[in-house]
């Protein structure tokens, strides 16, 4: 086969053989002895030739006889693809073991400690309700209390919502409006304007959680690593890119502490048409109604 492949390359370097046909002719070759080229099976080669057939054709078109035969060349070019391919796979694999187990514990403990962003929504559509439980008992359907005060309630329970409009969801928010009384579309059209309006904070916020979560799975996966590691050297390396993980996650993390999630009450109060006051003392005596210390 080596004589064979061997031969080919040289009618094909002597213009006797076109490079479509000579390409083919080698791809059989690999095909036909997978193992000879550091490949498991056919569908192992097929994904390779499927996933660098540039790469492939590429360094086959710049082969250059310098002592060692083009059926070496090739043979030694193949396995280094598929040793990669390997890596890339096992690789893969690690991760997806480190988010399945991550979603193990995160159903055993549901928010997760380490999903800052799901405790956030968790806690404003808690908050919301706790408000709507100091004026809607339980059992029933509308505020209780004179017409004034219902609509003083409903008025600031809105207020909330808004406020939290970054962290909400948009079936709370209806579910919300509907027991309240209010129109659900005019609300979630308020919350879908401030969060427009916030577009930049929130575009930081998406990329920070993303460098985080990230960062969070390179930890586990090295962790994983350094645990299965002797080679003193290696886990040097490991150490360092573990360091280097750990940074990045704090920053990100720091980076989302600092977000301001919370809507300011002046864009609160224009979108209602009240004053600023109307609004901080609405939300004021929402909160002691609530029981929440200052």
């Amino acid at each position: 086969m080596s004589s064979d492949l061997n031969s080919l390359y040289t009618s094909h370097r002597g213009s006797g053989l076109d490079s479509q046909t000579f390409i083919k002719e080698v791809a059989g070759a690999v095909y036909g002895q997978p193992r000879r080229y550091g490949f498991k099976d056919e569908d192992e080669v097929g994904e390779a030739f499927a996933l660098y057939w540039q790469r492939i054709i590429g360094v086959i078109e710049r082969y250059e006889d310098q002592g060692s035969s083009f059926e070496a060349y090739l043979a030694t070019t193949l396995r280094f693809i598929a040793l990669s391919m390997r890596r890339q796979a096992a690789r893969q694999k690690e991760v997806l073991q480190v988010l399945n187990a991550a979603d193990r514990e995160r159903c055993l403990s549901w928010p997760a400690p380490d999903a800052p962003e799901l405790v956030a929504k968790t806690t404003a559509a808690a908050t919301v309700r706790s408000a709507m439980a100091a004026g809607c008992p339980a059992g029933q359907r509308r505020p209780i209390g004179r017409p004034r005060d219902q609509r003083v309630f409903c008025q600031r329970v809105l207020f909330l919502c808004v406020k939290t409009a970054l962290q909400i969801a948009d079936d709370e928010v209806l579910r919300i409006a509907d027991r309240l009384g209010h129109d659900p579309l005019d609300l979630l059209g308020k919350v879908q304007q401030v969060r427009q309006q916030a577009s930049r904070v929130q575009a930081r916020r998406e990329s920070r959680q993303q460098a985080r979560n990230s960062s969070w799975v390179f930890i586990q996966l090295y962790h994983r690593q350094l645990a299965r590691e002797t080679d003193a050297y290696k886990r040097q390396h490991i150490q360092d890119r573990l360091v280097h993980f750990l940074h990045s996650r704090d920053l990100a993390s720091r980076d989302l502490a600092r977000l301001r999630l919370n809507v300011a009450n002046t864009k609160i109060a224009r979108l209602f048409g009240v004053s600023k006051a109307t609004v901080d003392s609405g939300l004021e005596r929402l909160r002691r109604s609530m029981g929440q210390p200052a």
